[in-house]
Parts: structure tokens; C-alpha cells; sequence
């Protein structure tokens, strides 16, 4: 079985969109997708390790109409060309149009598509988010870490803590996550 890295999308690898009116919004075209620093060397090493790069994105924008079906597929190819991204799995959906589904995000049925398609082992995989639903789903898919990517601040060490979501390791970028899985792997 192959091992993966599943990736959140946004905030994990390219950078948010904030609107003039606060709200934080996924880009909606190539011309408003700007990579995060440090994601292609990071993506590089964890391939070097033998690892499938799997992208798992909550992407209810389509739904609402800000983000048409035609450009999230334009910026999933450029991604995956671009970093070396072997797959990319998308929830259209979001709870107050669709109702519940299976596959947003902090339900694992993204990642059990993956494990499908490409043969891999869950156990074995990690899982890399900028939220707190990302560090769930990992949990949920019973992966052997997860990791967050951002800074400690005190709210989120609260937020934790009510919700009781702690991932394994934070750290500030995906460079610095693929040292870390590298650390743990030699100890195999």
C-alpha cells in the first residue's frame, strides 16, 4: 500500500483571500492563487520520502456561486503540475444547502475516497491543516499524525481545549513539516 501526506488546501498551501468586508474567501481563479512559502520544497522532500501528495479541500465556494466548477478544476491542474500534487479531492458541499454528507471535512470521506483510488494506507499517512476540522479528520481517519500549520496563539490553545482537537505537532510551514515527518520516519 502507498502512504500519503493529505494537504488542506487553503492556508496550507496557497494564501486566503480577505474581502474588503472581513469575510475569508478561497481564490476563485489562478490570477488570485498565490502559493505560501516554502510548500514546493516541502512537497518536494515529502515525494523524495516515497510519500503520494493528496490534496483534501472543502470547497463549498462552487455551491455558492463564487467559484464556478470550470476554475476550481483550472486551479487543481495548475496545483497539481505545479507542486507535484498527485491528487486532489473537493467537498462541493456545504450543511446549510445540502445537509450533512460524507465527505466534508471532519468526515473522512475524502480520505476513503483516496485510500480507494490509490491504494493507501491511512495508518501510515499523515494529515496537514491550517483549522481545527483538518486536525479532526486526521484524527477521525486514524492517521499516524497530524500536524497544523500556523503559529501558537493563545485562542487557538483555547479553542483546543474546549473542543478537545490537539494535533500532534504545530509548526509555522510545510517545509518545516516535511523535516519533522522525516524525523519520525527514521525512527521506524
Amino acid at each position: 500500500m502507498n502512504r500519503a501526506v493529505f494537504l488542506d488546501r487553503d492556508g496550507v498551501i496557497n494564501e486566503f483571500l480577505y474581502e474588503v468586508d472581513g469575510n475569508i474567501l478561497s481564490p476563485a481563479n489562478l490570477n488570485q492563487l498565490k502559493i505560501l512559502k516554502n510548500v514546493k520544497k516541502g512537497i518536494l522532500r515529502l515525494k523524495e520520502m516515497g510519500f503520494k501528495i493528496i490534496v483534501i479541500s472543502n470547497q463549498p465556494g462552487v455551491k455558492f456561486g463564487y467559484l464556478s466548477q470550470e476554475r476550481l478544476e483550472e486551479i487543481n491542474d495548475y496545483l497539481k503540475k505545479e507542486l507535484g500534487i498527485d491528487e486532489i479531492y473537493c467537498c462541493l458541499h456545504h450543511p446549510k444547502y445540502d445537509g450533512v454528507c460524507e465527505c466534508r471535512k471532519p468526515k473522512i470521506g475524502l480520505l476513503e475516497q483516496a485510500k480507494k483510488d490509490l491504494d493507501i494506507d491511512l495508518s501510515g499517512s499523515y494529515m496537514v491543516g491550517d483549522n481545527l476540522s483538518d486536525i479532526k479528520t486526521g484524527i477521525n481517519a486514524n492517521v499516524k499524525k497530524t500536524f497544523r500549520i500556523g503559529t501558537l496563539r493563545a485562542d487557538i490553545l483555547e479553542l483546543q481545549h474546549v473542543k478537545e482537537i490537539f494535533p500532534d505537532y504545530t509548526l509555522p510551514d510545510l517545509l518545516e513539516v516535511s523535516k519533522k515527518i522525516g524525523e519520525l520516519e527514521e525512527k521506524i
